[in-house]
This record gives structure tokens, C-alpha cells and sequence, in this order.
């Protein structure tokens, strides 16, 4: 039975060869047929570099294949495409044989046979009806006189309906620490999890946001610039402390090095970036100042372009107007002295992390220090205190700005934030995105001014108990700032959690956890899903030793879409299909209507579409969205479809039509819709899920 089929099958970042240069691995061959590739990196002691590809090829003469989407969804009829290969000199009657499993139900033979002459691929299909959610395993036998073959290829099936899910996060004192979470009756079938996940120390919430980030949709430059940054940012702390394996450093460089290059492609001719790159009219002001900053973190490790970042901070420099300040792109959305101190502040504090130290900066300053006052909004005032810090950090002016910000700070027991669900980021976050923005940049500051050490661990208290369902902050920019916030308190010495935590759900053991010094920074995942049945469920915490180890307790189901209630957002969105039936090779045309149901513009839209299994999207129709403005930029995942959209004007609709061309005979749901701006991902709205048919030929 061939049933391992890596996409990777070796990784070695620290091989080492003889004196002669040469050096040998012994490894287990996967059952893929194919041809691998090899590549090889090199370095002598003396500097000399040397790289390599070459292949190994993998190869029987006879053999079968099944051809699987992605995942399929709960309920959806599939026939598997079964190819069998055979090049042996003789003609072979093979018995194919699709063994039974409940996860399935067959809706034809299971078994047949066919003659395959020499040099030939039979192709044949087996019909079945998708039954069971998880990960699943479909085994086919080919049986022949000559030769024989078996095959397991696995599939995730994905509950139907629609996605339901919520996080409880925070932190564990020693002692009881219980949560309440609760199953409704009428969920699918399947798809109930329960999932807590502890992290001893700021590291670890760090390395684990890392993870979750590379989950999130990345196409322009500040999302980009988010997934990318937290890799950086760990590599340099652990390579400081010594906890860097060649390991974490090799995938660490990779990542970086990928997204370095990405990143350079929105640069916009003569200096500066924009969200899209050159289709932009110009580029940004803020979005130029965030990587800056990167690119600065980044240079201390890496190599990055000395000119390139060089041409970017005069870019900056050059946009100071007379007065110290700079204006930016963003005045139609605030008044124009909180828009300009914003923006002033940002590139400030930008210029000095980038090492800048001409006039400018003090002039700038001063232009902060001359508009003190005028601005009531938190978000400016953390922004104008992380420059005052950066730049003249034992100033009066950056005092009294800490101070100004502990007394502004909003308590909440334990918990310390600050700003307003109404207020708006440069980044156009809004609601609880927006407060955890400013919450990570004001405790940023906090900890670089050495200042209101009570307020500041209020302020990591709150930042530790937002994380959401999938592991983020909210948006990328909230995220992002909460990781370094983080990680400059675990640069600070703050201690990690020793102990053991144990977890109960309703007073029945799961798991007990002991939390050492030397795994810190590992996060530790419990699945509690068996326990995810219909009702209400206590699930109990109990930590003993020091310090406070942080959880992210999360819940998730699915509801049928019918009944199913939609909150109200900002946007609204609807799927239509000019058919739902069609055949092989034939396209149906999907047109998607995203409509604006406010009076102010709304900026930065996701929209995250479902392709159905067994199709594919025809990428050509989106030129003339991408030349008319309508969309920036799509791209396609294989189950999903993204549309990143600059805008949408106020009580208006955008329209987009496509085309998805069938690939295999399917009765599939189309996965719905989703919209959201991009920055406030609670205000979500979504399609539901239809179903398409194709007819076998």
C-alpha cells in the first residue's frame, strides 16, 4: 500500500562533508511516483559559496493513481478520477477495487476491471457521496497478472453550513480558573471542536502568532509586511538569548527572505510604497513609514538592499512640510491636526528605528511637542509617545507623554487599554481592532520609556486576553504591533510561567501540563473535541507553581445556513450562478455584488469567495476589473478565491462577474461568500453556500 506522499521529503540546514567535500545521506524514499528535486546550498570555511539541483527519480511500471480536490464539503457527490499506468511490454486486465469505508457511500460499483495495453493510462470513476467530516482516507487496489498496486490518498472533508466560532483568552494566576462554553442542538453533525491552547511565556504567544499569521490573506504591502516582520523579529531576539537552532533558522531566513522579495515589488518608482505597488496613483505615507521600520529590523540580520532602503527614508524625509510635520493621505478622515500629528509621529519614529538621525527628526518632534494637546484621541497620543521615546527618550516631552498615557488608560480589573470602538487607525481599523491597535502601541512605548510598570502589565494583560479564533489579534496591524509589544516585554525579562496546569471539562481529566523553564516559548495545544457535544460545558483550569501561563480557550461549530442568523456590518454580499448545471469542461458564470450599505467610504475590502471542488477559476476574466480600479489585486488558493478591493464607495455596489471552468463530475457546495474590511475582520457578512452540479461525459 503506497500511502506517503510528502510534499517535502528532506530538510538538512546543517549538513557538514568530508575533508573532500563530499557527504552522504541515507533516507527512506517516499511512495510518490515521481522525479524529486534536490537542491543543495553550500559554504567552505573560507567563505566560498556553491549551490546545486539535481533529481531523484522515483519509478515502477506499473502502478495506479487517484486525483483528490483539496477538501471536499459534507454532503457533496464526487466521481474520483481512478488512472491506472502501465508500462510493462504485455497487455494487463487489472481489477480495480475501491475499498469500503463508512465516511463515504458508494453510488455505483466499487469494483471493475479493464484491459490496459502496454504504454497505456487507463482512466475510470468511481461515484461516491462524501458522508463523514475529518480527515479522511480513500484506498484503491489494482490488481493485474503481471503486477499489482494500492494506493490510500487522504482528503479533509469540511462540515456544511455555516462557520460559528469564539475565543475566551487571557491568563491562569495559580489557583481555579473556569470558562464556560455551550453547543447548540441544531449544529452539523462533525463539526464541534473545542480546542485550548497555553503559552508559558510572551515567546511563546509570539511564536505561535507567527503561525497563525502565515494563515491570514497577504496581497498588498502592509499585510505582507505583517506576516513577514514577526519572522524577523523572533530570529533576532532568539539569536540574542541563544536559543536559535539551525533549525528555526534556516525556515526563519526562508520566510523572510520570500517575503523580503514579495515586499519589493510594491515599491513605486523614484521611492516609496503604496498598498498595490505602481497600479496606485502614489505612494503612502504611512504605509512607506511601516516599512521602514521593517526593512530596519530586518537589515540587522539580513541583507536587504542598502540603497533601496536608503532612497525610502529620503522619500520620507522629503515629504516633511515647513513646519516639521507630515501631512500624509489621511485628512479626509480625521481632523487635520490629529491627521498630521498622526502621520508625523509615525514617520518620526519610522526614520529613528531606521537609525536616521538628521535635523529632521528634532523638527519634527517639535512639531509634535507644539500640537501636544490639541488631539483627544489615544491612538495619536501612543503614536506621539513611541516617537518621543525613539527619539529623545529622556525628554521632558516623552515624560510627560508616558504620563499622559497612564492617565488616559481605561481600567478594567486586572486589564489596561486604551481608545474608543469608534476611532480609526491609519491603517482604517475600526471597533476592537482599533483598541487593540492602540492598546499595543501605548504599551510599546510604556516598556521602551522604562515608565508605569503596574500599567503596563494591565496593558499585556488585555493584549494576552484578545487573541481570536484563529490565533491572530484581529487584523494583521493589530497583530502585529500586540508581537512586538510582546516581544519587547520578553526582552525585558519577564518571567515565564513553572508549574503544571491541569484541564478538566466537566470534572473529568483531560490533560495535565508541566510548564519548564526550557520550553517557554512552546505552545502547547489540547484537543478537548470529544467533550464538544450539545449542551453547556465547564471547562476548569487549574495552574500550581509561578508566574501565569496565557490560554486561548476556542469553540467552533456549524449551523445550517438556513435559519442561520447574519449580523448587520458595513457591507452586505450576494453569489449568483447564470446556471448550476453544466458539463465537463464547460464554465458557469459567477457574478458577486458587494454592496456598501453606508454613508462613508469603505477601504481595504476582503472578499473571500469558495471555489467548488472539481472546478477551477479562469483568471483572464479579471482584467478588466484590475484595469477599471474595481478590484487590486486577486488570487486564488485552489479552495478559495480573494479579492483585495481599495474601496467602495458610499450606498453603492461593486460588481465582479467570472467564469469557473468544471475539471471533474461533482454535485459540490460552492463554499459561499465573505466580506469584511480588511482591518475591522469582526464586521464580517457572508453568502451562503450553493450547490453545482457537472454531468459525467
Amino acid at each position: 500500500m503506497r500511502r506517503d506522499f510528502p510534499e517535502t521529503l528532506y530538510v538538512n540546514p546543517a549538513l557538514i562533508t568530508g575533508p573532500d567535500g563530499r557527504a552522504e545521506v541515507d533516507l527512506t524514499m517516499a511512495d510518490s511516483i515521481t522525479e524529486w528535486r534536490v537542491s543543495t546550498l553550500a559554504n567552505s570555511a573560507s567563505g566560498r559559496l556553491g549551490a546545486g539541483v539535481s533529481g531523484v527519480t522515483v519509478f515502477q511500471d506499473f502502478f495506479v493513481d487517484v486525483a483528490f480536490p483539496a477538501t471536499l464539503t459534507r454532503g457533496d457527490v464526487v466521481s474520483f478520477p481512478i488512472a491506472v499506468y502501465n508500462y510493462l511490454p504485455t497487455t494487463q486486465n487489472v481489477a480495480l477495487e475501491l475499498t469500503a469505508d463508512t465516511w463515504y457511500t458508494p453510488l455505483g460499483a466499487t469494483s471493475l476491471s479493464v484491459d490496459v495495453q502496454p504504454g497505456e493510462v487507463a482512466g475510470v470513476r468511481f461515484p461516491v457521496r462524501v458522508d463523514e467530516v475529518g480527515l479522511r482516507t480513500l484506498v484503491v487496489k489494482a490488481r493485474g497478472q503481471a503486477a499489482s498496486d494500492a494506493v490510500a490518498r487522504t482528503v479533509r472533508v469540511v462540515p456544511d453550513g455555516k462557520l460559528v466560532s469564539d475565543a475566551r483568552s487571557g491568563s491562569a494566576a495559580p489557583g481555579v480558573l473556569t470558562q464556560s462554553v455551550s453547543y447548540p442542538a441544531g449544529m452539523v453533525p462533525g463539526s464541534a471542536h473545542l480546542l485550548l491552547s497555553v503559552y508559558p511565556a510572551f515567546l511563546s504567544q509570539v511564536v505561535s502568532g507567527m503561525d497563525s499569521m502565515l494563515q491570514v490573506p497577504n496581497g498588498c504591502f502592509e499585510q505582507t509586511t505583517s506576516t513577514t516582520w514577526p519572522n524577523v523579529l523572533v530570529g533576532r531576539y532568539m539569536k540574542q538569548t541563544g536559543q536559535l537552532t539551525p533549525e528555526i533558522e534556516m525556515k526563519a531566513e526562508s520566510l523572510v527572505s520570500a517575503g523580503y522579495q514579495r515586499l519589493l515589488t510594491f515599491e513605486h518608482t523614484g521611492g516609496g510604497y503604496s498598498w498595490f505597488g505602481e497600479q496606485d496613483p502614489a505612494p503612502n505615507t504611512s504605509v512607506t513609514a511601516f516599512g521602514v521600520m521593517e526593512f530596519a529590523d530586518m537589515a540587522k540580520q539580513y541583507t536587504v538592499d542598502d540603497a533601496m532602503l536608503a532612497r525610502t527614508v529620503q522619500w520620507l524625509v522629503g515629504r516633511q512640510q515647513a513646519d516639521g510635520s507630515w501631512t500624509g493621505e489621511q485628512t479626509e478622515f480625521f481632523s487635520f491636526q490629529t491627521s498630521a500629528s498622526r502621520n508625523t509621529a509615525f514617520v518620526v519614529w519610522a526614520l529613528a528605528s531606521a537609525g536616521y538621525t538628521g535635523p529632521e527628526l528634532a523638527k519634527g518632534l517639535a512639531y509634535l511637542e507644539a500640537q501636544s494637546g490639541t488631539s483627544s484621541d489615544a491612538y495619536t497620543l501612543a503614536l506621539v509617545a513611541n516617537a518621543a521615546v525613539a527619539v529623545a527618550p529622556n525628554g521632558a516631552f516623552a515624560a510627560g507623554l508616558l504620563a499622559d498615557l497612564d492617565a488616559a488608560k481605561i481600567v478594567e480589573g486586572e486589564k489596561v487599554h486604551w481608545g474608543a470602538e469608534t476611532d480609526q487607525t491609519n491603517f482604517y481599523a475600526t471597533g476592537s481592532d482599533a483598541v487593540i491597535s492602540t492598546t499595543a502601541l501605548a504599551a510599546h512605548a510604556l516598556l521602551q520609556g522604562g515608565a508605569f510598570g503596574q500599567t503596563t502589565a494591565g496593558a499585556l494583560e488585555y493584549l494576552v486576553g484578545s487573541r481570536d479564533a484563529m490565533g491572530n489579534f484581529g487584523s494583521t496591524q493589530a497583530t502585529i504591533w500586540t508581537l512586538r509589544s510582546l516581544l519587547l516585554a520578553a526582552s525585558k525579562g519577564t518571567e515565564a510561567a513553572i508549574g503544571t496546569l491541569g484541564v478538566e471539562v466537566d470534572g473529568a481529566p483531560y490533560a495535565s501540563l508541566a510548564l519548564t523553564q526550557d520550553q517557554s516559548d512552546v505552545t502547547s495545544t489540547v484537543d478537548l473535541s470529544t467533550a464538544a457535544l450539545v449542551g453547556d460545558h465547564q471547562v476548569k483550569l487549574t495552574f500550581v507553581g509561578t508566574g501565569k501561563p496565557s490560554y486561548n480557550l476556542v469553540t467552533s461549530y456549524n449551523v445550517p445556513w438556513a435559519g442561520s442568523v447574519e449580523p448587520q456590518g458595513p457591507l452586505t454580499i450576494d453569489v449568483a450562478y447564470d446556471r448550476t448545471s453544466l458539463a465537463m469542461d464547460e464554465t458557469v458564470q459567477e457574478t458577486v455584488t458587494v454592496t456598501n450599505t453606508t454613508a462613508v467610504t469603505q477601504r481595504m475590502v476582503l472578499v473571500t469567495l469558495g471555489v467548488p471542488p472539481g472546478f477551477e477559476v479562469v483568471g483572464d476574466d479579471f482584467q478588466d476589473d484590475l484595469t477599471a480600479g474595481r478590484i487590486s489585486k486577486w488570487e486564488s488558493t485552489g479552495r478559495q478565491l480573494i479579492l483585495y478591493v481599495t474601496e467602495v464607495a458610499p450606498s453603492s455596489a461593486l460588481v465582479v462577474a467570472y467564469r469557473l471552468r468544471a475539471t471533474m463530475p461533482v454535485t459540490v457546495d460552492d463554499g459561499g461568500g465573505e466580506v469584511h474590511p480588511y482591518y475591522a475582520p469582526s464586521a464580517r457578512a457572508t453568502a451562503p453556500s450553493q450547490k453545482l452540479t457537472v454531468a459525467a461525459p
